[in-house]
């Protein structure tokens, strides 16, 4: 997996996105590549995953991988203090990948935040071994 431009780097400075208590929201950006908005709904990801790495299919070198590029151990928090959580995110138009990373916290019992940390334009020359190259995952 090659990490190309990084459109937006884990920060403790960012704010939140979302909590349990807002409507949906959606955090949008544009495709590097053919510049369609992509758009992320951020209500739906205001669960605890069981998993750091829910959707895309990631193998585990690729998590290996990702970790490394966030200067991530197996326990490691996010900068907003949660659990960071991955996602491979695809161009709507042109099928370009974007890894997504949010951190997740409950600052209190059963009240959630979502802050967006990370969104890295993955190159898919690279990532040609992965099964889900090429594939928006949702």
């Amino acid at each position: 997996m090659r990490f190309n431009k990084a459109i937006r780097s884990p920060s403790w400075y960012h704010e939140k996105e979302i909590d349990i208590t807002d409507e949906d929201k959606s955090f949008e950006w544009n495709c590097i590549e053919c510049k369609e908005k992509i758009s992320v709904s951020l209500k739906e990801r205001l669960t605890f995953p069981c998993d750091p790495f829910p959707k895309g299919d990631f193998s585990e070198e690729e998590r290996k991988e990702i970790r490394e590029y966030y200067v991530m151990g197996e326990h490691s928090r996010s900068p907003c203090g949660g659990g960071m959580v991955f996602e491979n995110i695809g161009c709507p138009l042109c099928k370009s990948n974007y890894l997504f990373a949010y951190g997740l916290n409950e600052p209190s019992n059963s009240y959630l935040v979502l802050t967006v940390q990370g969104i890295v334009h993955i190159d898919q020359a690279e990532q040609g071994a992965s099964h889900n190259a090429g594939k928006p995952a949702s």
